[in-house]
C-alpha cells in the first residue's frame, strides 16, 4: 500500500519543469537521461534477436519508455499485455512476442494510425471507438473496452492513449483496474511529468489501496517521464 510520501512525490514533480531559472539546465538533464536510456535500450536489442528499427521522436515513445519495456517483458514472467495507444512500443512489443510468450493486445481509437501500424506488426491492433463515460465521478472520452474481448486478468498495462488531457488525462483506464488488473503487475503511464496524467495515476493509487494491494511505485525521468507501479511478485520493476 502507497504512503501519502508517494502521492506528494508525484504531485510536486511536475511544477521542476516550470520553474524559469532552472528549466534549461533541468531540460538539458533531461535530455542527458534519454542518451543514457537510448544507449542502453540500443544495446540490449541484440541479445534479444529484436530488430532496432525504432523512432522515439517528437510524440512518440521515448527511450526511457522502450527501455523500460524491454526489462519488464525480458526480465519478468508477464504474459498478458494490455497496450492503450499504437506506436512505437508496438513495435518492440511484437517483436519480444516472437521470442517470449506473450499475449499482446494494443487498443487504438485512430482508424488511419490502425491501418499504418497493422503493416509494421503480427499481433491485431483493435480498433477501440472513443466514447463518453463517467468514471469515479468525472465525465470524460474513454476507450469503449465493451467493444473488446479482454482476458480475464492482465498483468502488464501500459497506458499510453488516448490522446492526453490537461485534467484527468486518460481517466478510462480507471475501468480496467478494480477487476481486470492480476495480482501480479505492472502499470506504466507514459508522459507521467503532465497534470493530467498525476491526477489519474493518484486516483489510480486510491483504487489499489482500496483493493489492499502491496505495490511500489517507480519515476523514470526523460525527455517524456514515466510512472511504473509495480505489485506482487513483479514489485521489483519500480525500481528499472
Amino acid at each position: 500500500m502507497a504512503h501519502h510520501s508517494t502521492l506528494d512525490r508525484l504531485y510536486k514533480y511536475p511544477p521542476k519543469l516550470f520553474r524559469t531559472s532552472r528549466r534549461n539546465s533541468y531540460a538539458a538533464v533531461m535530455h542527458s537521461n534519454e542518451l543514457l536510456y537510448e544507449r542502453m535500450f540500443s544495446n540490449a536489442l541484440p541479445r534479444f534477436e529484436v530488430e532496432n528499427r525504432f523512432y522515439p521522436v517528437k510524440s512518440a515513445a521515448s527511450y526511457s519508455l522502450l527501455y523500460l519495456i524491454l526489462r519488464i517483458v525480458t526480465e519478468l514472467p508477464v504474459k498478458s499485455v494490455l497496450e492503450l495507444g499504437a506506436g512505437q512500443t508496438s513495435l518492440l512489443l511484437d517483436g519480444l512476442a516472437t521470442r517470449y510468450d506473450l499475449d499482446v493486445m494494443t487498443a487504438e481509437h485512430d482508424e488511419r494510425w490502425i491501418n499504418k501500424m497493422q503493416q509494421q506488426v503480427a499481433h491485431t491492433i483493435h480498433h477501440v471507438p472513443l466514447t463518453n463515460k463517467t468514471l469515479h465521478g468525472y465525465s470524460s472520452e474513454v476507450y469503449d473496452f465493451s467493444l473488446l474481448s479482454l482476458p480475464a486478468s492482465i498483468d502488464f498495462i501500459l497506458v499510453d492513449g488516448p490522446i492526453g488531457r490537461r485534467s484527468k488525462s486518460r481517466w478510462g483506464c480507471l475501468d480496467l483496474i478494480p477487476s481486470l488488473l492480476a495480482e501480479d503487475f505492472v502499470l506504466i503511464f507514459d508522459d507521467a511529468e503532465r497534470k493530467g496524467e498525476l491526477e489519474t495515476i493518484a486516483e489510480v493509487l486510491k483504487i489499489l489501496d482500496a483493493q489492499g494491494r502491496t505495490y511500489s511505485v517507480g519515476v523514470t525521468e526523460s525527455i517524456h517521464s514515466q510512472v511504473l507501479i509495480a505489485g506482487g511478485r513483479y514489485v521489483e520493476a519500480a525500481y528499472y
